[in-house]
């Protein structure tokens, strides 16, 4: 099948502040892929000045939340089909792409003075859409360890997720942009400024899907939606409640434990899915579900990313072991919690499959 990767438009850089962009609609897409480039000044320090310490996942931590909004035909209520933050999709690429995307920090950090001049730091964080993988004849016949499968797994669009932009008007991107301290802390004032930034937003596009067909024509595909929600955490607690969105079907919730602004394995002792408060769905402690997450991934227990635990429903990527919250009075994280040695917050990403 035809895959078109091309420029589609590039989000203008503003620190501390939020950008719209509308975006052209084309084609049916797989993913957009966000690519970051920024340039950031440096002085001369002199004695006692700090360029500060890099923090952790720079610089994809400038980017505080991408949003992508869409408008239905016919509707005046817009919808989100992704919120997310370059951050967490930097982490989340770790188990779904077999490694890290593009996350390159050029800035200085430290006491060592580099002289006046600019560096230039690099990211590209991906949208996807597509579950599963786009194919020919959409056809798996290997696990994503590479191992053959015992029955192939075939599917037909309506299983699949893409996004079709041509459905909704207008369709926004909305790029959270943060500040020089989301690079560096407790850099000396003056000492690092964020000079320009851009945000380009290539699209890998399917042609030939839906082309020339009307909107009442073309394949209704489902969404892949991504929300995130965040908790803070100021004691021990044996039923720390999140709640989880409900009326769709829940594909895969990823648990970001921080403690005094460090991930950590050791803050969530057990984390419960209790569905209608008398139903639980899963009861297991943090690390077995990291066990259970390098298993399905195959990753190495000791490569997992720290303080990451990911719940997936979806083990054969077909769409079809979807946690069902279409009809359900409440669902929700109950998490067996630690006290902070510092200021500690849980934050997750939940993936929802819905109609488009």
């Amino acid at each position: 099948m035809l895959q078109e990767l091309k420029l589609l438009d590039t989000v203008a850089f503003k620190e501390s502040d939020i950008v719209t962009e509308e975006l052209p609609r084309v084609f049916v897409s797989k993913k957009f892929q966000l690519r970051l480039k920024l340039t950031v000044t440096n002085t001369t320090l002199t004695t006692g000045q700090t360029y500060g310490t890099a923090i952790a996942d720079a610089p994809a931590t400038i980017i505080k939340r991408i949003d992508l909004r869409v408008v239905g035909q016919g509707k005046t209520k817009t919808q989100l089909m992704k919120s997310i933050s370059a951050q967490d999709l930097i982490k989340q690429s770790t188990y779904e792409n077999a490694g890290v995307q593009e996350n390159v920090d050029n800035a200085p950090s430290g006491t060592t003075s580099t002289g006046a001049g600019d560096t230039i730091s690099y990211g590209s964080y991906d949208l996807n859409f597509s579950i599963p993988e786009i194919a020919p004849m959409a056809f798996e016949s290997v696990d994503r360890a590479g191992r053959a499968l015992p029955v192939p797994n075939i599917y037909s669009p309506k299983d699949m997720t893409l996004f079709d932009p041509l459905v909704y008007n207008p369709v926004e991107l909305i790029v959270t942009w943060g500040t020089i301290s989301d690079l560096r802390g407790s850099a000396t004032a003056g000492v690092l400024t964020l000079k320009s930034g851009e945000l380009k937003v290539v699209t890998l596009d399917l042609p030939e899907i839906n082309a020339g067909k009307s909107l009442n024509a073309r394949i209704p595909f489902m969404i892949n939606r991504e929300m995130s929600k965040e908790a803070t955490n100021t004691g021990a607690s044996t039923d720390f409640r999140i709640d989880l969105p409900k009326g769709n079907y829940i594909r895969k919730i990823t648990i970001h434990a921080i403690d005094n602004s460090a991930y950590t394995n050791s803050i969530i002792n057990n984390v419960k899915i209790v569905v209608n408060e008398n139903l639980n769905k899963v009861d297991a402690s943090f690390n077995q579900i990291r066990n259970e997450n390098a298993k399905m991934y195959a990753i190495p227990f000791s490569q997992l990313q720290t303080g990451i635990a990911i719940i997936d429903f979806d083990e054969r990527r077909d769409l079809k072991g979807l946690l069902d919250v279409t009809n359900v009075d409440n669902v929700r994280l109950s998490l067996d919690i630690n006290a902070p040695t510092g200021t500690s917050k849980v934050r997750i990403v939940v993936q929802e499959i819905t109609p488009q």
